[in-house]
């Protein structure tokens, strides 16, 4: 099998056909959701025993790995029926739950894909295009192929959402500082990587503005992105506040009686417990 050509979930009953096209491959994201997210898929796993630490461990450096993909290349091959939605956002200012996005609630479209099988998370709709989702970041723990590949620094070269370290407790290393993108992934235009002005003017790549808008720098035969298709339904969005997405229900986790242990972060809760702690030995010590 070819790297990075083809995802498959935990127990393989879930195979998706990558179209090798993406806009990054290794990426790290310090964000609330994508936290939760992967927090909720771990208490979901049901798949063999022996890959349960590879498919629920957060990344050695306790944010959530992604990779970029495009809704126009991806297919799925097998396993259709097994897979499920559930949608998991909050509102980061006030840390309580919101089924709708707070800054983009009339047109945030972004579902969770997860195996039913056994319960690892596929991925879900980039935020950058929640007007024309055909974006995706992908679990790339599923990737054939795909290997961790750390900078200096201990994370990915693509970094996300480290504005939210603060919440979710993610240590940063220098020179990452917290902002709303930690480090952006390399310029490319919509995984073809081919298109001239991609390195004279990065602006102009449609890999940086909205899908609805129109690539000035390769022709649309090579970006699946020009015209915002999906190529397989299953990778299909949802109106905010949906309740269902190609027959299946979309599963609230806001919804669910013990919801608000997620909402507690395991490393700050941790740091938050050892404060006191931490107080009383310095008093003891003087």
């Amino acid at each position: 099998m070819a790297a990075f050509s083809e995802w498959a979930c935990a127990c393989e009953k879930v195979k998706i056909s990558t179209g090798n096209n993406f806009s990054y491959l290794h990426g790290d994201c310090c964000c609330d959701d994508c936290n939760i997210r992967h927090r909720v898929a771990a208490d979901k796993y049901c798949g063999p025993a022996d890959k349960k630490q590879h498919w629920t461990s957060f990344a050695p450096n306790d944010t959530v790995e992604l990779y970029g993909a495009y809704g126009g290349a991806m297919e799925v091959t097998s396993g259709r029926e097994n897979i499920g939605y559930f949608r998991c956002g909050i509102d980061s200012k006030t840390g309580t739950w919101s089924k709708k996005h707070p800054q983009f609630p009339d047109t945030c479209r972004t579902v969770t894909l997860y195996a039913k099988c056994c319960g690892v998370w596929i991925g879900f709709h980039g935020p950058p295009n929640s007007l024309v989702p055909v974006h995706f970041e992908m679990n790339p723990r599923g990737l054939s192929g795909w290997t961790r590949k750390e900078e200096a620094d201990g994370f990915q070269y693509t970094v996300f959402s480290t504005k939210f370290v603060d919440t979710t407790g993610v240590k940063l290393n220098p020179p990452l500082k917290k902002g709303d993108v930690g480090r952006m992934p390399p310029f490319r235009c919509c995984g073809c990587g081919t298109g001239t002005m991609c390195g004279l003017m990065p602006w102009l790549c449609c890999s940086k503005m909205d899908a609805a808008k129109c690539c000035m720098c390769c022709p649309a035969s090579c970006c699946p992105c020009i015209a915002g298709k999906i190529k397989d339904s299953a990778f299909e969005s949802a109106p905010p506040g949906a309740t269902e997405l190609n027959g299946k229900q979309i599963e609230y986790i806001c919804d669910l009686p013990d919801a608000d242990k997620y909402l507690k972060f395991p490393l700050k809760e941790a740091a938050l417990s050892q404060a006191p702690l931490s107080v009383e030995m310095g008093k003891s010590q003087q």
